[in-house]
C-alpha cells in the first residue's frame, strides 16, 4: 500500500504543478489570441533558446544539487549541505554570465544560420539576456526540492514567471497597447528575475528551518565531499541533451516550415505538455526519497518508489489523454480559430506521451541513483532518432512528420531508461558511495 504522507505529498505537488501549468497554458492562449501563430511561435522559440542555453550554462548543478542536499540531509549534513548550496549558486552565476555575454555577442551568425537571415537576432539576443535569471532560478528550485519542498520549488519554477507576465501585461497593454512579442518577452525575463530571488530567499530559509545545533551522522551511506565540477560532467550533459530533445521540434521547424506552422505546432505540444508536467511533479516529492534509499543501499525501497511513480502517472494522464483526444477541437480553440489545423498534432503526441507515463519518473530514478551516464547515452540516441525522423518526414509531412519524430524518439528514450532503472533497483547494495 501507498503510505498516505507520500500520497498527499503527490497530491500537493501534482496540484502545485497542476496549477504552474494552468498559467503556462493560459498566457500561451492569451498570446495565440493577441499576435496569432506566428508571434505564439517567436515566443516558444524564445523559450527554447533560453533553456537550452541555460541548459548549458547550469554546467550540470541543479539535479547534481538536487540529489547532493537530499543525501546529505537524509544523513543530517545540513551545514555541508548549505555549504555546496552556496558554492554551486557563485558557480552558475559566473556560468551563466559567461553564456550570455557569449550568445548576445554570436547572435548574429547564429541567426543566419538558423533563419537565414539576421531578423530573429533580437530573439537571440533577448534568449541571451533570459538565461542568467533562469539558470539561478532552475538551480535554487531544484535545491527546494532536495529540501523536502517540492511545492515551492515546482511553482516558482514552472509558474513564476509567467504569472508575472500574466499579471503586468494587461497594465502595459492599457498604458501603451503594444503587444508584440518582443514586449512578452521582456516581461517574461522580469518575471524570471524575480522568481530566481523568490526562489533564492526560500532555499535560505529551508536550510535554516533544518539546521541543528550539531549536524550528526546518522544512517549509512557515504559522506560526499566538496564541490567538483568533474562530477557534474553526466549531470551537465545529461541536462543539455533533454533540453536539446525537448526543444529540437523548435530547433528543426524554422529551417523547414513558416512561423505559423511552428506556432499550431507550439499549442498543440503545449498541451501534451500540461500532461507531461504529471511526472515533474511526481519527480519533485520522490527525487528526495530516491537519493535517500540509494545512499542507504536500500533496494527493495528504490524498486516499490518507482512502482508508485508509474502508478501515480498512468492513473493521472489516462483522463487526460481522454480529453485531449475526443476534445482536441475544443481545446484547440482555446488559443483561437486558427489553431484547429494542428488537431493531428495534438492526436500524436498524446498518444506517444503514453509510453513516458507508463514508465514514471525512470530518468530521475537514474539521476538520483548514479544513472547520469546512462541517461546521456539514451539521450544522444534519443535525440539522433527525432532527427533523423524529423528531417526524413518534414518535406512529406511538414509538422506532423515532426510529431511523429518527436513521439517515437520520446517512448524509446523511457523505454531504455526503464531498463536501467528496473536493473539498479535489482542490484544496489547496502552503504552505497554517493560518488560511486
Amino acid at each position: 500500500m501507498v503510505q498516505t504522507n507520500r500520497l498527499k505529498c503527490v497530491a500537493a505537488a501534482v496540484s502545485t504543478r497542476g496549477g504552474a501549468a494552468a498559467v503556462q497554458l493560459l498566457l500561451s492562449v492569451v498570446l495565440g489570441r493577441l499576435v496569432g501563430p506566428s508571434g505564439l511561435g517567436v515566443f516558444l522559440v524564445f523559450l527554447a533558446g533560453t533553456y537550452i542555453a541555460g541548459a548549458f550554462a547550469a554546467v550540470g548543478l541543479p539535479v547534481f544539487t538536487l540529489r547532493r542536499t537530499a543525501s546529505l540531509v537524509a544523513l543530517n549534513e545540513v551545514k555541508k549541505a548549505r555549504s555546496f548550496w552556496m558554492g554551486g549558486l557563485g558557480v552558475v552565476a559566473l556560468a551563466s554570465a559567461a553564456t550570455a555575454l557569449l550568445i548576445y555577442g554570436l547572435r548574429h551568425p547564429l541567426s543566419q544560420f538558423w533563419h537565414g537571415d539576421a531578423s530573429p537576432q533580437h530573439v537571440v539576443a533577448l534568449a541571451a539576456i533570459a538565461t542568467i535569471p533562469f539558470v539561478i532560478l532552475t538551480y535554487c528550485c531544484e535545491t527546494l526540492k532536495g529540501l523536502g519542498r517540492p511545492q515551492l520549488g515546482l511553482g516558482l519554477q514552472f509558474g513564476g514567471a509567467p504569472a508575472f507576465t500574466l499579471v503586468v501585461l494587461p497594465v502595459w497593454l492599457a498604458l501603451s497597447g503594444d503587444a508584440a512579442p518582443s514586449v512578452v518577452i521582456n516581461l517574461y525575463t522580469a518575471g524570471l528575475a524575480f522568481s530566481s530571488i523568490a526562489a533564492a530567499s526560500l532555499v535560505l530559509n529551508g536550510f535554516g528551518a533544518r539546521q541543528r545545533p550539531t549536524d550528526l551522522q546518522s544512517g549509512g551511506g557515504t559522506l560526499p565531499d566538496g564541490l567538483r565540477l568533474s562530477r557534474t560532467t553526466h549531470f551537465w550533459a545529461s541536462a543539455l541533451l533533454t533540453q536539446l530533445m525537448a526543444n529540437a521540434p523548435f530547433v528543426i521547424l524554422p529551417f523547414v516550415v513558416t512561423p505559423d506552422q511552428v506556432g499550431l505546432f507550439g499549442a498543440a505540444n503545449r498541451l501534451v505538455s500540461l500532461a507531461a508536467l504529471i511526472l515533474v511533479a511526481i519527480a519533485g516529492v520522490y527525487s528526495p526519497m530516491l537519493a535517500a534509499a540509494h545512499v542507504r543501499g536500500d533496494g527493495r525501497r528504490l524498486h516499490k518508489l518507482l512502482r508508485e511513480t508509474q502508478l501515480y502517472s498512468i492513473v493521472l494522464y489516462l483522463p487526460m489523454l481522454v480529453v485531449l483526444i475526443v476534445g482536441k477541437d475544443l481545446v484547440l480553440g482555446l488559443f483561437g480559430v486558427e489553431f484547429g489545423a494542428a488537431a493531428p498534432l495534438l492526436v500524436v503526441l498524446a498518444i506517444g506521451h503514453l509510453v513516458n507515463s507508463c514508465t514514471g519518473t525512470v530518468t530521475q530514478f537514474n539521476l538520483m541513483t548514479n544513472g547520469e551516464s546512462v541517461e546521456v547515452g539514451v539521450t544522444i540516441l534519443a535525440l539522433g532518432i527525432v532527427c533523423l525522423i524529423a528531417f526524413i518526414l518534414s518535406e512529406p509531412l511538414g509538422t506532423l512528420g515532426v510529431a511523429f519524430a518527436v513521439a517515437v524518439s520520446s517512448a524509446a528514450k523511457n523505454a531504455m531508461s526503464y531498463v536501467r532503472a528496473i536493473r539498479t533497483a535489482q542490484s544496489v547494495v547496502p552503504n552505497g558511495s554517493l560518488d560511486a
